[in-house]
């Protein structure tokens, strides 16, 4: 079961570990954790990538659980790295997002696909998001590349 405190408070220490090296707004929770969330993240990282993080969880009345995430990774220059999304369509939270590979937008590569070269994407998260491009700003390389 998701625990919406302990994932947001993960998210936050995660953030807090490189705020003296990053310039970050937020995250910025913007409802109350009852039936809906939703949070909203930017980070300038000193070499000039940047990324946006956007997350939306709501519950319905059977409690089903659902989310959109859009985190999205960019150069100095504006152009797409990678980006993990939901498309802004609410799917059930053990559904998987897909990726889209830069710099062309339109490029997606769903979980399973021989390309991502076996880095799944089910059970993504803004923490595996974080990873990812910790992982990239050390070696310019991705699981996929």
């Amino acid at each position: 079961m998701f625990n919406t405190l302990r994932y947001f408070d993960a998210v936050e220490k995660a953030i807090a570990n490189c705020s003296d090296w990053v310039v970050t707004s937020g995250p910025v929770l913007s409802t109350p954790f009852d039936k809906e969330i939703f949070w909203r993240f930017e980070v300038s990282f000193p070499s000039g990538q940047r990324l946006i993080a956007s997350e939306s969880h709501h519950w319905d009345e059977k409690d089903q659980h659902y989310r959109k995430i859009k985190y999205r990774f960019m150069s100095g220059k504006g152009e797409l790295i990678f980006q993990v999304d939901t498309h802004q369509t609410a799917i059930p939270f053990e559904d998987c997002p897909h990726l889209h590979i830069g710099p062309i937008e339109d490029h997606i590569v769903l979980d399973g696909d021989p390309r991502l070269r076996g880095y799944s994407l089910r059970d993504f998260d803004f923490l595996k998001m974080w990873k990812l491009v910790q992982d990239y700003l050390e070696d310019e390389r991705l699981p996929w590349q």
